[in-house]
């Protein structure tokens, strides 16, 4: 007499596994969109970075000034960069080779780059000497249009008041830019 084994599963058991996978992705579900959503949140900030440094190799390479301003159209700055307004970048930026008016692009000034608006519900603020550009010289530094040295911070916050922000920091100084995480915060401000 031949004995024949079966291999698989019982109902019962593929059901047992099944309610415990449920589980545990309902527990999951949660973190894992938390996860995405800061991964869109540093790498907008990292993309904000990398556009500043372009700008900045473009002076350098170009022995001239090279401008990232704010803008809505692509086409010209958002706002005079005279007056303090908003300080919203999340319409987009431009940058360009800038000629006169340090901010203002002027009738023979470059566009080199444009970027578009950020993702919906994405705020990115400036501060300080920031609110409406960031100006690189010959020599790798920011600077304002009456020579002064420019920095200030940018504060990157997503559409969920509990996801931890990004503040996008450049040094008077050295002009160096850098990326730094900090906590949540109920208002979006630089």
């Amino acid at each position: 007499m031949s004995t024949i084994e079966k291999n698989g599963f019982t109902l019962v058991e593929l059901l047992v596994t099944i309610t415990i996978m449920g589980v545990m992705l309902a527990m999951a579900a949660p973190n894992y969109q938390s996860f995405v959503l800061n991964s869109r949140m540093t790498t907008q900030a990292n993309e904000f970075l990398t556009m500043l440094n372009f700008t900045r190799s473009e002076a350098v390479k170009r022995n001239t000034r090279v401008t990232m301003c704010k803008s809505s159209n692509g086409t010209t700055c958002l706002v005079d960069a005279l007056t303090v307004t908003s300080a919203s970048w999340q319409p987009g930026w431009i940058i360009f080779v800038d000629g006169g008016t340090a901010g203002i692009i002027d009738g023979t000034d470059t566009i080199l780059k444009v970027q578009g608006a950020l993702v919906a519900g994405t705020t990115l603020q400036g501060n300080a000497n920031i609110i409406n550009y960031v100006s690189y010289v010959s020599n790798g530094r920011t600077q304002l249009d009456n020579g002064g040295l420019q920095g200030g911070t940018f504060s990157l916050c997503g559409p969920d008041v509990s996801l931890t922000r990004r503040r996008i920091v450049i040094t008077p100084s050295t002009s160096r830019v850098r990326v730094d995480k900090v906590a949540a915060a109920p208002i979006c401000t630089a």
